[in-house]
């Protein structure tokens, strides 16, 4: 065959479809066309070529040279190549080369077409992986057609293989190096093959799997029936997905999820099972820690939006990020409004600096949290006192991500402690005129207050004791170490009472014997805990020595008994009804020396019952007869009767003078008492004043009507908050109220 040159451009064309079925791709009769695509010069070969195929069936293509051949030959979906072993611009078997791709195969089936007399080309050509030649002088139409549809046949084939190879390498590399444990077994549940995935999850080499019953590896005992109901679906036909436990060869068990499958044969039927175990440890922990994870979220969203003090998550700049309601509380604000500000935008001017200082050393990376009392500017332009709790959270690069910020609302603290301060001042102040010499302290040994009547009776000046060293070092002489000492431990172990009797003395150099009773106080607004020392000159007692031993064995128990009451006065007044306390502690204290007076006058005999009822009742003097009515038999009150009852009478006046019957011009009050068998009964009755309701809270004068009153006697009180009138009655026994005959 001489070559001849010929550029013109291919003719593609189609004929019609040859009667009869033809191959698809697949190699399965259809009326699929073939696509061919003719590569040579000679123009009277490719109309051979062209009327061989023109019958139908084929889509053809035709190229003049290996150049563009090659084109066609990349640039469509090809059946089969017709390839001239010579070209003008390349040899057959070079372009049989050129069109191998990456993996060395051809793209489709290849038919050279050769010379009489070249047979070792065509010989070459097939190992090169033509799958056929032709020889053009004996070629004719049906020889061509046959050759192209065999040569596609061979190469489906071919390829079917090849890719059915390609993807069992696939898969058994799959399997060796996949991390699950992939298991075949057959129909008698006896182990076929065993991945090194089952080796790791399981324990069990190669080796030791295979041929054993897979229920005698990692089954255990109590999913052994489940295990059997699983074999018995996939033999049926049917597959399995579920999580399960196995055990591994140490014993565990080892949470899985299991993926079963029938294998089939070539004709469909079952031949074992294909298992694939994925350990889910990993998993099940990752959901244990999403589900905590979860909870945590929402008992911290609980917690966040029910905490009864004030929650926010800020922003490094200041900015709100996120409220709870309690903050929007304390604020005024509602949570859009206050998100819509910075911390700054709500910070009292004065305290401003000082917050974002703080910030900048968090920022700074200075500290992480910190402390701190503030003012914030409510809505309404209140001011509000907030204690402060900020911690910061940071990002991995030790920036800051957000601050979260604890506010609790202070103010009523605030306003107790500067109310508390005057109180204290005030009862420093009630202290200095005491007609008792009395000296307070604390528990760093600063003497805070001290009586005009301690430092006349000694002569030292104030600015001479400002510490207890300056008392001791100049009244106790050779005993200043001791007696400082004994302070010391008062202050150490704070006893309720402690007396004390001791030798002063005095700045002009006389001696003179003080009984000294001390007690703890309380402690201060500014933390430091508070001692007093109430003393009496018991000189002029020692006139005769043994009725100064008695005089000052009386004179200690009551003083004692004073001091306890004088301070439980003073400690209640001031703990329950700060706002008032001068004037309250007057009012009791005026009260016990009432029935003080009416004892010393009795010469501690007891009190008679009507001169202790008119004495608590001296402010309504006038009312007696008329609108207080008082009556009962002659009876004397035992002294510790008489102080309570007293104190207990002193109150219910006061409270009938101020909220009761005897705030009113038409109210009457009903003082009786008597004495039945062996109890003695008294009442108080209110009638025709303000309609009576039970007190919001429980002060000082609640306790001495009713607690103290029936501790002293051991008896009962009734308090009845009647609407017509207050009415109060204590019953006891006789021996306990009364003084003896």
């Amino acid at each position: 065959m001489s070559p001849h040159q010929n550029k013109g451009a291919p003719v593609p064309f189609v004929t019609l479809p040859l009667p009869g079925p033809h191959l698809t791709r697949a190699g399965v009769a259809s009326d699929a066309v073939l696509n061919v695509l003719v590569i040579d010069d000679t123009p009277e070969d490719r109309l051979a070529v062209r009327l061989a195929l023109e019958v139908g069936g084929f889509a053809l293509e035709e190229a003049t040279d290996a150049k563009q051949g090659l084109k066609l030959a990349r640039s469509s979906t090809l059946d089969c190549i017709l390839l001239d072993d010579v070209l003008p611009d390349a040899k057959g078997l070079e372009v049989l080369e050129s069109l191998r791709q990456p993996d060395g195969t051809l793209p489709c089936a290849v038919v050279m077409l050769t010379g009489a007399g070249t047979l070792d080309v065509a010989t070459a050509a097939m190992k090169a992986g033509a799958l056929d030649y032709l020889i053009k002088d004996r070629l004719d139409a049906d020889m061509l057609r046959r050759a192209i549809g065999n040569a596609v046949r061979q190469f489906r084939l071919i390829e079917a293989q090849r890719v059915a190879e390609r993807r069992n390498a696939q898969l058994a590399a799959i399997v060796a190096a996949c991390d699950d444990a992939i298991i075949s077994v057959g129909t008698d549940f006896v182990v076929q093959t065993w991945n090194a995935g089952a080796q790791r999850l399981f324990g069990y080499g190669e080796a030791e799997a295979r041929g054993r019953r897979l229920s005698a590896l990692i089954v255990p005992d109590v999913y052994e029936a489940e295990s059997v109901a699983i074999h018995t679906t996939v033999v049926s036909g049917g597959t399995v997905l579920k999580e399960i436990l196995r055990r591994h060869k140490d014993g565990r068990l080892v949470p899985v999820e299991i993926n079963t499958s029938p294998i089939l044969d070539s004709s469909g039927k079952v031949t074992g099972t294909s298992i694939i175990y994925r350990d889910i440890s990993e998993r099940r922990r990752a959901e244990e820690v999403r589900r905590a994870l979860a909870d945590s979220e929402a008992r911290f969203q609980v917690t966040f939006e029910n905490a009864p003090v004030g929650m926010a998550h800020v922003a490094p700049d200041g900015r709100w990020l996120r409220v709870n309601e309690a903050l929007c509380r304390i604020l005024g604000y509602a949570p859009d409004e206050l998100t819509a500000k910075s911390f700054q935008d709500v910070t009292y001017s004065d305290d401003i600096a000082a917050s974002v200082a703080r910030v900048d050393q968090m920022r700074d990376g200075k500290i992480d949290r910190y402390d701190a009392d503030k003012r914030y500017l409510r809505k309404d332009g209140t001011i509000v006192w907030a204690r402060l709790t900020v911690s910061c959270v940071r990002k991995s690069d030790g920036s800051i991500d957000y601050l979260v910020t604890v506010v609790e609302d202070i103010s009523a603290r605030k306003y107790d402690e500067e109310e508390l301060s005057k109180s204290e001042e005030r009862f420093r102040s009630s202290l200095v005129h005491s007609p008792l010499p009395v000296l307070m302290y604390d528990d760093r040994e600063q003497i805070l207050a001290v009586s005009q009547s301690w430092l006349e009776k000694t002569g030292y000046s104030r600015e001479e004791l400002r510490r207890l060293e300056d008392w001791t070092s100049r009244a106790y002489g050779e005993r200043s170490g001791e007696v400082l000492e004994y302070i010391r431990r008062i202050i150490s172990t704070e006893p309720k009472a402690q007396p004390t009797e001791l030798i002063v003395h005095t700045k002009d150099g006389r001696e003179r014997l003080w009984n000294f009773v001390a007690s703890a106080l309380g402690t201060q607004s500014d933390g430091r805990r508070l001692f007093v020392s109430m003393a009496h000159d018991a000189t002029e007692q020692k006139a005769h020595e043994e009725q100064i031993r008695l005089l000052m064995r009386e004179v200690s128990h009551r003083a004692k008994n004073m001091l306890s009451l004088v301070q439980a006065i003073a400690r209640q007044t001031a703990a329950r009804e700060p706002e008032d306390f001068i004037g309250r502690f007057t009012e009791r204290i005026q009260a016990l020396a009432a029935n003080q007076d009416l004892l010393v006058r009795n010469k501690w005999q007891g009190v008679d019952t009507e001169d202790l009822v008119r004495a608590q009742l001296a402010p309504f003097a006038d009312l007696i007869g008329s609108r207080i009515a008082v009556h009962g038999p002659k009876l004397r009150l035992n002294a510790a009767a008489a102080q309570a009852v007293g104190l207990a009478l002193h109150e219910l006046a006061t409270n009938a003078g101020k909220y009761g019957a005897l705030s009113t011009d038409a109210g009457r009050v009903d003082v009786g008492w008597r004495i039945g068998g062996d109890i003695f009964a008294m009442s108080w009755t209110e009638r025709d004043g303000p309609p009576v309701r039970p007190p919001e809270r429980r002060g000082f004068g609640s306790t001495v009507i009713d607690s103290m009153a029936k501790r002293t006697v051991s008896g009962e009180v009734e308090l009845d908050y009647a609407p017509s009138g207050l009415e109060w009655r204590l019953t006891c026994p006789a021996a306990n109220a009364l003084e003896r005959q």
